[in-house]
């Protein structure tokens, strides 16, 4: 689809939504506390009796739970550096386009630094759920339905446009000495070698026919709620859309499988190739809308998704150097990225092989 039928679709529905001139300060809890009464004054003015519960699942932004006897919402406020690193206007159009599919809760307002949205009712997944034989083929058939959305989007895979503006965007040094030392521990944190690796990367992973679909691309533990559908039934929803973008499906399932490893990055949870047969038949069947599926076609995607895997790697090893010079939240990023980009090498050969 065209930039100017992208552009249609989104106008009005992105003039529709109301917005507040007004700056959360994040100095402190008890600074976001009030703020967001403010806030919530202007959007809800009915709404009384607050009640504030910090969301600790998020790595990128602050997120508190707003409750009260008229309801609940999720206030969002945008991470320090963040709009380096997120386009907070495709961000919008995602929680829009999902909306419309009623794959998401719709945003009630914004503010200068975030916005209010709905608040999914369910239960947050845990590390342990992602690998559940029963709740991960949830997952498998949601992510089948999201990438099988005919999308407003321009036909365009974003990836790898993201990680060369990231690597521009990354430090020659940081002012912390811990943080300097770790990122120089590595010789493939240069920029001029991240670059190179990117584009033997990009060159190997253009040799498979990945479909292009809407992705989440950053399907954790943390962003998958388990709750019952309208029949009663066991179902999933997905939150937290600021890194959704039109990408290979390899890569949003590759991500999610590498996300079966938590925060603290235990591979040996990895998803193994027979419970990875399983669930990529479930996802083929939402995805094609068709119960039989053959067995290539599971060994087709597992080769694909799999190699997609060391992309995922790559994606985030490099956000969280950017993350490191900038966020104000207290998470190892420079480990982190290390972390994530060790195992890129661990598995390169191995992926790229099968």
């Amino acid at each position: 689809m065209s930039t100017a039928v992208e552009e249609e679709y989104f106008k009005n529905k992105i003039a529709s939504i109301e917005k507040f001139d007004f700056t959360l300060n994040t100095e402190s809890q008890e600074t976001i506390f009030e703020g967001i009464k403010i806030i919530l004054k202007h959007f809800l003015p009915e709404w009384n009796d607050l009640k504030f519960t910090p969301q600790t699942d998020g790595i990128t932004n602050t997120l508190i739970l707003v409750s009260c006897p008229q309801g609940k919402v999720i206030v969002r406020v945008f991470g320090n550096g963040t709009e380096y690193i997120i386009n907070r206007n495709a961000e919008q159009k995602n929680f829009i386009f999902l909306s419309d599919n009623k794959l998401a809760a719709p945003i009630i307002g914004n503010f200068n630094n975030g916005f209010v949205h709905g608040y999914v009712e369910g239960s947050v997944f845990s590390v342990p759920d992602m690998s559940d034989p029963q709740k991960s083929l949830l997952v498998a058939k949601k992510i089948g339905k999201w990438h099988s959305l005919n999308f407003p989007f321009e036909k365009k895979s974003s990836v790898y446009d993201v990680i060369n503006k990231w690597i521009d965007e990354a430090p020659e040094v940081f002012e912390d000495k811990r943080k300097n030392e770790i990122y120089y521990s590595k010789d493939y944190l240069r920029k001029e070698n991240l670059r190179n690796e990117i584009n033997f990367l990009k060159e190997k992973l253009d040799e498979i026919s990945s479909p292009l679909a809407f992705c989440h691309c950053d399907l954790l533990y943390g962003n998958i709620i388990l709750h019952k559908d309208e029949n009663g039934n066991d179902d999933v929803t997905f939150i937290d859309y600021e890194y959704g973008s039109i990408n290979p499906r390899g890569f949003d399932i590759g991500n999610h499988f590498n996300e079966y490893a938590g925060f603290d990055c235990d591979y040996n949870l990895y998803p193994s190739k027979e419970f990875q047969y399983k669930w990529l038949k479930v996802y083929l069947q939402s995805y094609l809308g068709k119960e039989n599926i053959s067995e290539k076609e599971i060994e087709d995607l597992y080769r694909e998704v799999n190699k997609y895997a060391l992309l995922s790697h790559y994606y985030w090893g490099v956000w969280a150097i950017l993350q490191a010079k900038y966020s104000q939240i207290d998470f190892d990023y420079i480990s982190y990225s290390i972390l994530r980009l060790d195992e890129y090498y661990n598995q390169k050969e191995r992926f790229l092989s099968l």
